[in-house]
């Protein structure tokens, strides 16, 4: 895989939605795509700030000799925002979705997630 810059034009475009509970590391995860940068948790940059409603950021890479251009929707764990990630969902061709293995809680939302998911994947299927 090879990364290309933000000017270069792509053909192919991959939507990624990212969800999860609140502080699992999706903004982190995604930026660290987007940037190359590397933080520990530990020294986090003094301009990160929650993620409120989404984030949304792009990254073009090559494949093989094709280029995608990878959009990344990452979303506030804050489930106020339940019915917007829900609502985007018909454009992603690719779900990522985080938890803190230490917490209960977190796996908990997580099944929730994929079960939200998965319900969506069937309507889209037999749409079709």
């Amino acid at each position: 895989m090879i990364f290309l810059g933000k000017e270069e034009k792509c053909d192919n475009l991959l939507e990624i939605i990212i969800v999860g509970q609140i502080r699992v590391g999706k903004t982190i995860f995604a930026k660290r795509l987007e940037s190359n940068d590397y933080y520990e948790f530990k020294s986090l940059p003094m301009d990160y700030y929650p993620t409120i409603g989404f984030d949304y950021m792009n990254k073009n890479i090559k494949i093989k000799n094709k280029k995608y251009t990878l959009h990344f929707m990452v979303f506030s764990g804050n489930q106020v925002y339940e019915r917007l990630i829900s609502s985007l969902y018909k454009k992603a061709n690719i779900f990522l979705i985080f938890y803190d293995w230490f917490e209960t809680e977190s796996f908990e939302i997580a099944k929730t997630c994929y079960n939200q998911i998965k319900a969506f994947l069937k309507k889209r299927k037999n749409k079709k």
